[in-house]
């Protein structure tokens, strides 16, 4: 919602995108494409929602190229 307003009012910016996909039951894969490079950012987020529902997962990101990261989520049993 807040990236279509900001297109509205700036509409050469260079947005953020997510694309995700279902790897298992317990695995995500996120791919995160941006100049500006948050993925700490879009990771510590992850985590902390992970943290608020008191769930356990392993997070973490790998650079794919200069514009786009992989942020993998899989979430832990017990």
């Amino acid at each position: 919602m807040i990236h279509v307003e900001v297109k509205k009012l700036y509409p050469d910016a260079l947005l953020p995108r997510f694309t995700s996909k279902r790897i298992s039951e317990d695995e995500l894969l996120m791919t995160y494409e941006s100049v500006r490079h948050m993925e700490d950012l879009a990771v510590g987020l992850i985590k902390g929602c992970f943290r608020h529902f008191d769930q356990k997962a392993e997070v973490g990101y790998a650079r794919v190229s200069d514009d786009v990261s992989e942020i993998k989520v899989v979430r832990l049993n017990g």
